[in-house]
């Protein structure tokens, strides 16, 4: 929920030309992570099956609201969109202002297509001794990495290892004294490394390679998510209140169910030709008609994503 919430301040504040928005952009980092931390002990037996499951998970919300979008560009515009972006928009292979942030989801289908094969190499790893276990991750991270960079040069290879690191981590806590110390390295780098981008960036003026402070985000996104989770742990095991344990579960299984269709639909009613911010002028007023707005939109695009997938899908995946 608050990944959520990062990544609308996040593009709110890109829309003020607002360095912040950066920073707020860990968001994304934070998915990834997420992703990869709750896949890591799925038991995938028919990868198939798997990619039919996760892939229409994604896909169905995405191209509803493309071809909403196509339509609505039509009506805004005057004319219909050329047939390249159309194609582009299907085939994720170009951006069209207005959903600039849809280059998400190749990097979300990516990890999944190779999620198999990353949990079959972490099944054998798991079998090996501590000091073989952390020769052979470091490996892994290095060939995800090379991999990515050389092969799959259309994604930065820092967002894959960040979704390779949740499933790590989510393994290594079995064997707590080797989880500890991979999530106090993960801390330490942290600090080091967006520490020494604010020296250089912000204090001195400077550059920093663009490989060094991605690698820095995902870092920060890692531990932002750790901080969040056992933070709010922390104050559920304290909290007394049934209700209130209640009012938060609830509230977290809404986030649950609609912060994909949030992500989907928010974009153009803060960056775009109809950008709402534009249209009405100032802060609060457009902030509460868009926050509005991606509430009503996220919801009627799950509903409509639901009903095709009862009357049209289901029966594919059985």
């Amino acid at each position: 929920m608050v990944a959520t919430f990062f990544i609308i301040l996040c593009h709110i504040l890109q829309h003020f030309n607002i360095e912040l928005a950066w920073w707020f952009n860990v968001g994304v980092q934070m998915f990834l992570f997420i992703s990869g931390y709750l896949y890591a002990n799925k038991k995938i037996k028919d990868p198939i099956e798997f990619y039919k499951k996760t892939f229409i998970k994604i896909l169905l919300d995405y191209y509803i609201y493309i071809f909403i979008f196509i339509i609505g560009f039509a009506i805004v515009n005057g004319k219909m969109m050329g047939l390249g972006s159309i194609v582009g928009l299907l085939t994720f292979s170009s951006v069209v202002y207005g959903v600039s942030h849809f280059w998400f989801i190749p990097y979300i289908l990516f990890c999944y297509l190779l999620t198999p094969l990353f949990s079959l190499v972490l099944d054998k790893i798991e079998k090996k001794t501590s000091s073989k276990k952390v020769i052979c991750v470091a490996l892994l991270l290095l060939v995800v990495h090379v991999a990515v960079y050389y092969f799959a040069s259309y994604f930065k290879p820092a967002y894959i290892v960040c979704f390779v690191l949740g499933m790590i981590l989510k393994r290594l806590e079995k064997q707590k004294p080797m989880w500890l110390a991979s999530k106090v390295l993960i801390i330490i780098l942290a600090m080091i490394m967006n520490g020494w981008q604010i020296y250089i960036v912000y204090m001195k003026g400077g550059e920093l390679p663009k490989e060094f402070t991605t690698y820095a985000h995902v870092l920060l996104g890692i531990v932002v998510t750790y901080l969040l989770k056992d933070g709010f742990s922390l104050v559920g095991n304290l909290a007394r209140s049934k209700r209130l344990k209640q009012i938060t579960n609830r509230a977290l299984d809404i986030s649950d169910k609609y912060s994909y269709d949030v992500y989907i639909v928010h974009h153009i009613y803060i960056i775009s030709k109809i950008s709402l911010y534009a249209v009405l002028g100032g802060v609060i007023r457009p902030t509460i008609a868009v926050l509005f707005l991606i509430i009503v939109s996220a919801k009627m695009l799950n509903i409509v994503s639901g009903f095709l997938f009862d009357k049209m899908i289901s029966n594919f995946l059985k």
